[in-house]
């Protein structure tokens, strides 16, 4: 019975070894403690139109001696709300290895989605030409990070979704990847034009992230239409891309949880949209940072291990629902 026992323990303890070695947490994309994790600066940047940078950037940026990619992020409301509502998030993104760049946009930029898409063409021209050396000039030339101009990745929260789908069309052979949080297509009384007309379908083997909600299809209040309903949000996109593409749904959370400070507690105040009352906004940022570099780790670097924190929900901290088709292009 003895010589049983050892054996079932010794057999226990290997398999104990072996899956602590498949999700070894320092190695989680989702881990903020990690090992890994690179000191970050934040600093602005002004516009410079003589060099085609018509906006003015925020940027978190890693100090890092390797070539690094660059995630040009436009908030919701096609951009209007401002940055430091996002800077959390963002600053998780760069501890990540990822330089995190967001536009400021104002009413006249963000009152027409298609010319905004196309005017961000030139930031991202910009981006590949003169980030490198506007952040050497800003942090020193010993603290700045490289700047990998092949591994460009374009991303958008809500209705930011349809400047981005615009900057994607003119774009997309040079794109290392998309990702969209809970993007919008449209309106409620159909008053813009959609990010992705109905008849369109996107084969360019652009991988593409998807960040859905639970709630984001939910009204905030009783009377007044959802953020982010699945015929308008993140299942429609979904259905007209090829692959690779990856859905993550964070169920227990809403559209615009990610919000920081006093801009989370003014959706909570007006109940824009519905909000996750009882869970922890933190959680749900270092969710977007996570599953954001899991997707550039496998993209970029080709490391198709990094894809299972997007594809396997034992692996991710929150209560997911997913989908994807990664086909035979990674």
């Amino acid at each position: 019975m003895s010589k049983y026992l050892v054996q079932f323990l010794l057999g226990l303890s290997l398999f104990s070894n072996y899956s602590l070695a498949q999700s070894d947490p320092d190695d989680s994309p989702y881990n903020d403690a990690s090992p890994e994790s690179m000191p970050v600066r934040h600093i602005k940047i002004k516009a410079q139109p003589a060099d085609g940078l018509e906006f003015m950037l925020d940027v978190w940026a890693p100090t890092s001696d390797e070539p690094l990619p660059v995630v040009f992020f436009e908030t919701g409301l096609t951009g209007l709300a401002p940055a430091p509502a996002y800077s959390e998030t963002m600053s998780k993104v760069a501890e990540r290895g990822i330089v995190a760049v967001i536009p400021f946009v104002d009413f006249v930029a963000a009152g027409n989605s298609r010319v905004l898409g196309k005017r961000f063409v030139k930031t991202f021209d910009w981006l590949s030409s003169h980030l490198e050396s506007t952040l050497a000039a800003e942090l020193s030339a010993a603290g700045a990070p490289k700047i990998n101009t092949r591994q460009i990745i374009i991303a958008g929260h809500s209705s930011a979704a349809k400047a981005v789908m615009e900057l994607y069309r003119n774009v997309r052979g040079q794109l290392a990847g998309l990702m969209l949080i809970d993007p919008v297509n449209g309106d409620p009384l159909n008053l813009t034009l959609p990010a992705i007309p109905k008849e369109d379908v996107y084969n360019d083997q652009v991988p593409v992230l998807l960040l859905a909600t639970g709630l984001g299809k939910e009204p905030g209040r009783k009377g007044w239409p959802a953020c982010a309903t699945d015929d308008q949000s993140t299942p429609y996109f979904y259905d007209h891309f090829a692959s690779p593409k990856w859905y993550v749904q964070a169920a227990d959370y809403g559209h615009a949880d990610m919000l920081e400070g006093i801009y989370l507690k003014a959706l909570k105040a007006t109940r824009f949209c519905k909000v996750a009352e009882t869970m922890d906004p933190a959680k749900f940022r270092t969710f977007i940072a996570g599953a954001l570099a899991a997707f550039v780790r496998t993209v970029t670097h080709k490391d198709e291990s990094m894809s299972r924190y997007l594809m396997d929900g034992q692996l991710i901290p929150l209560r997911t629902v997913l989908k994807n088709d990664v086909g035979s292009t990674l």
